[in-house]
């Protein structure tokens, strides 16, 4: 075979090129090279390889395989998710058969990744010195052991996280910890500043405007949330004080006892986990020893003392798994190059393999190297010529050789390379003996016999191409038909349902009708101090200082909370902003004062019979002269929407001379409607909307839906060019990106209407042009109305 004729050359130190070379046994498969696009596409074509070999070669037993990675550890859980796939428990219908099967073992992982107690523990050592970065701290409640040192549970951890986001804990233990980094030492976004705030929240009542020793209480913590945030407290005081002092060099024997402190400060002693804890606590204990052995009682740096733990972890428990009676999968090392019957090479990839050292800064042997020191890669070398002396009848090499990008070539390792070179030298090879494959398992060339190499047993891989060598259409629509209608006559709603259903229709349709709720993306903990006010940002202290501002009667504007709570940049920046903030809201106070300086009237109750609908619930924001209401932003279409469906209920319960009219404020601008005399039309086919929209979704997108209905209600000569403006206007909002750049994302991107609407060829179609002005034409027609309002208008 090829293989034993290569094994023979390298035991007869034969290097010469022969003439001509040699041909190629028949059918031979004893050396096989693979190239692939990724590591899960290398062990993908592996598993199908190997079942073909079973077939070829009855006698072979898992067993009789061995499968070595350079760099097993990123590997581990990609061979879990590929050899492990059949042992899935099956859904109905399951595509893959439980003969697939391969039996496997891992072996070679170290115990910082097999042991998640030691990966935590050493995540623990490297806040040593740090500046406490919130992420860091908030990832360690991802362990196990710890969570239950502290009693916190996994429902715990989303309020944990919102706790550290709302108070705005950014990096430090306190104003002093900032100071040894040789920053100012201001206390605001530090740990111990928040804390406090979550404890005084639970003291005291926090109405988020008065401080407490110049701390800003924060609410809304009460009942057992207390014993979460008194756990969270001793977690992070524990933590604080077990870490924040090893920076400094002591004896090994001291590191010993203070690292063995820490571990069982911080991680639970439990039966449960005695078994991760042991191999942790013996390589703390060794430090002792080696101290004793090597009489050593100079003091020793952090930093050696946290190498000496990694590798002490990375070592241990080497050889568990190797040769149980199934495929290995083991890591290239030394002692592992035994005789199999196969042995499989992956990973053999350009810069990885031969691998390279990374000594330490602190490593003297490998800053003075000297003839006879250990080379990795001069190991590498001689470990890839033993794999292939030790192989019996098969070789397999692998390698990452084929761009995901553009399915350019990508070099293999040197020794693949040279190995190559010396075969075409001696062999007459084919042109395809490096096999490469395709970039997905489903691709029809493994499944149409057009190369011999190319072929996969997963019976969900062929029917995967089967479906994708069919004609392409779009995806069934998410609602084909309607919900049924409910069985009463009568249909009750509420005001509330009503106001929220015009804000967003789809997503009153998934939650409401549907029950679904779409997840919302998680933003990763902020590790900075805030340096500016996003838009989000200003708007909520624009609200905040505008109704506290309302509400005591003059401008309340308190730099001293505002800088308490963590929100604004530190010093003169933060104080510019909030000067920037005081005074948009003085100017929106100016012109909203007279009308807001009335005493507020209380909720009128709206009881009200309109054809099948019965519309209950109260109407809020009414004074003497009208109802009146307000937003510190921008006017957007969502605010004239739910004010004229609030103004249209005002007409029918509005008390005997109560002026019928509305008004609502933004920034910048303002927006009134008149009475209107026959209001029951308009708010009939806004509740029959809302009847539709509860039992399919409803082509109606506020912002979209406005722009249109408005361009259409603007006079203009020539109906075509009206109906295109008002197409233009549409897509400005639909997708900014049509004409406008740089604007922000459109309706189109909100996953609620993208899920609503899924398998729509054309969501602005006729349906949405004719709820669009039937709905909105009436709102445009109350704001354009010339006619002032009157006190005696019934």
């Amino acid at each position: 075979s090829l293989l034993s004729h290569l094994q023979s050359d390298i035991f007869s130190l034969s290097s010469e090129s022969l003439e001509p070379p040699r041909p190629l046994p028949p059918n031979d498969r004893s050396l096989q090279i693979h190239a692939a696009h990724s590591p899960i596409r290398e062990l993908e074509v592996l598993h199908d390889q190997l079942l073909q070999l079973f077939i070829d070669q009855p006698h072979l037993a898992p067993r009789d395989i061995l499968v070595s990675i350079p760099d097993l550890e990123s590997y581990a859980p990609l061979i879990d998710a590929v050899f492990g796939a059949s042992l899935i428990k099956p859904v109905s219908g399951a595509p893959e058969s439980p003969n697939l099967h391969i039996p496997y073992t891992i072996a070679d992982r170290s115990l910082s990744r097999e042991n998640l107690l030691a990966d935590s523990f050493l995540h623990c050592l490297d806040l040593a010195g740090s500046r406490f970065p919130a992420s860091a701290v908030l990832a360690l409640l991802d362990s196990l052991p710890i969570r239950a040192q502290f009693h916190l549970s996994d429902e715990d951890l989303p309020l944990i996280h919102q706790w550290v986001e709302a108070t705005n804990i950014r990096w430090g233990i306190d104003a002093n910890h900032r100071a040894s980094f040789n920053f100012t030492p201001f206390p605001e976004n530090a740990w111990r500043t928040g804390l406090s705030q979550l404890l005084l929240g639970y003291a005291l009542p926090g109405d988020s405007a008065t401080l407490f020793s110049g701390i800003l209480p924060h609410p809304h913590i009460e009942g057992q949330l207390a014993q979460t945030l008194g756990n969270f407290v001793h977690f992070t005081e524990q933590l604080f004080l077990h870490t924040s002092n090893l920076s400094s060099p002591r004896p090994l024997a001291t590191w010993s006892l203070d690292l063995r402190a820490t571990l069982l400060a911080l991680f639970s002693s439990d039966d449960s986990f005695a078994d991760d804890l042991r191999p942790v606590t013996n390589a703390i204990l060794s430090l002792s020893k080696i101290a004793s052995l090597a009489e050593l009682d100079s003091p020793i740096p952090f930093p050696i003392i946290r190498a000496a733990l990694a590798d002490a972890f990375a070592d241990s428990q080497s050889s568990r798994g190797f040769l149980a009676g199934s495929v290995t999968f083991s890591g290239l090392k030394p002692m592992r190059s035994i005789p199999f019957p196969v042995i499989c090479l992956l990973g053999l990839n350009d810069g990885a393999f031969p691998r390279r050292d990374h000594p330490s800064s602190f490593d003297l042997i490998a800053s003075q190297p000297r003839r006879g020191d250990r080379s990795l890669r001069d190991d590498d070398r001689y470990l890839f010529l033993e794999s292939i002396l030790s192989a019996r009848q098969f070789l397999y090499l692998s390698y990452t050789g084929i761009s995901t990008k553009d399915n350019s070539p990508l070099p293999p390792s040197v020794l693949v390379t040279e190995l190559f070179e010396h075969l075409k030298s001696r062999f007459s090879l084919p042109d395809d003996f490096i096999t490469h494959h395709k970039l997905q398992a489903f691709n029809s060339a493994y499944f149409n016999h057009s190369h011999p190499q190319l072929f996969s047993f997963s019976t969900e891989n062929a029917t995967t191409a089967k479906t994708a060598a069919n004609q392409r259409s779009l995806p069934p629509p998410f609602i084909p038909h309607p919900l049924p209608a409910p069985p009463e006559e009568t249909l009750h709603i509420h005001l509330n349902q009503l106001l929220k259903f015009f804000a967003n229709p789809s997503k009153f349709f998934l939650e409401v009708s549907l029950n679904l709720r779409l997840p919302s993306p998680d933003s990763p903990p902020n590790d900075s101090e805030p340096s500016s006010l996003n838009h989000l940002e200003k708007y909520k202290l624009r609200d905040d200082l505008a109704s506290r501002s309302l509400a005591n009667g003059h401008l309340s504007a308190d730099l001293a909370v505002a800088s308490a709570s963590g929100q604004l940049p530190i010093g003169y920046a933060g104080a510019s902003a909030y000067d920037a903030i005081t005074q948009e809201v003085a100017t929106l106070l100016a012109r909203i004062s007279t009308p807001f300086a009335e005493t507020i009237l209380p909720p009128i109750p709206v009881d009200l019979s309109l054809g099948r609908f019965h519309l209950t619930g109260s109407l809020p924001n009414l004074r003497p002269s009208g109802l009146f209401a307000y937003r510190v932003g921008s006017l957007r279409p969502v605010d004239k929407i739910t004010t004229w469906i609030s103004h249209l209920i005002l007409q029918f319960v509005a008390p005997p001379h109560h002026p019928r009219i509305s008004t609502f404020f933004a920034k910048e601008e303002e927006i009134s409607f008149a009475p209107v005399p026959i209001p029951e039309p308009p708010l009939l086919s806004l509740l029959e909307a809302f009847a539709s929209g509860s039992l399919a979704p409803l082509p109606f997108f506020p912002n979209s839906s406005f722009a249109y209905a408005e361009h259409l209600h603007k006079p203009t000569s020539a109906k075509e060019k009206k109906d295109s403006r008002a197409i233009v206007s549409v897509l400005n909002c639909w997708e900014p990106t049509y004409q406008n750049t740089g604007q922000p994302p459109g309706e189109s991107e909100d996953p609620h209407f993208q899920l609503a609407f899924r398998g729509s060829e054309d969501p602005l179609n006729q349906d949405f042009q004719s709820k669009a002005s039937e709905l909105l034409a009436p709102l445009l027609n109350a704001i354009s109305s010339p006619t002032p309002p009157t006190e005696d208008q019934p």
